[in-house]
């Protein structure tokens, strides 16, 4: 089952599992969006989280399993039960003559440090040929936001496939109710020991999300960025 999906419209569906179905109805009009959709099934009970990928104000909810509505429980906002959130914001420093774009990136994250929320725990690494982690998964926001500061990018090859999953590995060791790598690349390989289906089974059998990013420096670049979605 694919983490990730792409929707659009005002009423997107998600199959789960093959049988339930879970629809999220948006505002009319609203412009299409992303959601991700999580459900474990622990006899009797079915557990679903989703969330957008974007502002969306969600005004409804349903969930269907054969066609029939079962009984809800209840709908909880995430870390209302203390849930906490992990993610590993991963940045691609491989080629020097990407520097504003690495720039441009670190003023975007140090505008997102200011944002987070007390249930969000944030990392940051870097990457070029390997994965070096500038600040661990339990740092503090101005931590991070002081590591944001020693970005450059250095490096002269790029270990892409090889990095993420390092970034994985680092996600996999830590507590937190939804896990998430967030990759900021333009998504150039050229390391050859792995592939894109190693990431995406490491990923799943971790329960994480990749969220990519992409940042190409021409247009010949573009094709690569199908590596970042998911």
């Amino acid at each position: 089952m694919r983490l990730r999906r792409f929707l659009t419209g005002s009423l997107c569906l998600l199959l789960v599992a093959g049988l339930q179905t879970l629809a999220a109805h948006a505002a009319p009009g609203a412009q299409p969006w992303s959601a991700v959709v999580h459900c474990s099934w622990d006899p009797p009970k079915l557990r679903c989280r989703f969330r957008p990928l974007g502002a969306v104000a969600i005004q409804r909810v349903e969930l269907a399993v054969d066609g029939a509505p079962p009984q809800v429980i209840g709908w909880q906002p995430f870390a209302s039960d203390g849930a906490t959130s992990a993610m590993l914001w991963l940045v691609d420093v491989s080629n020097p003559a990407r520097a504003a774009t690495v720039a441009r990136q670190q003023q975007l994250l140090k505008q997102w440090v200011t944002t987070l929320r007390p249930w969000q725990r944030v990392g940051l690494a870097v990457f070029a040929e390997e994965l070096t982690l500038l600040a661990p998964l339990d740092s503090a926001p101005t931590t991070v936001s002081e590591a944001l500061d020693r970005l450059v990018a250095r490096g002269h090859s790029t270990a892409f496939y090889r990095s993420l999953l390092d970034g994985i590995a680092l996600l996999a060791r830590v507590e937190g109710e939804r896990k998430s790598l967030w990759v900021f690349s333009d998504a150039m390989a050229e390391d050859t020991a792995y592939r894109y289906d190693d990431v995406l089974q490491a990923a799943q059998a971790a329960g994480i999300i990749i969220i990519g990013l992409g940042y190409p420096e021409r247009d010949s670049q573009r094709p690569a960025l199908q590596r970042l979605h998911g």
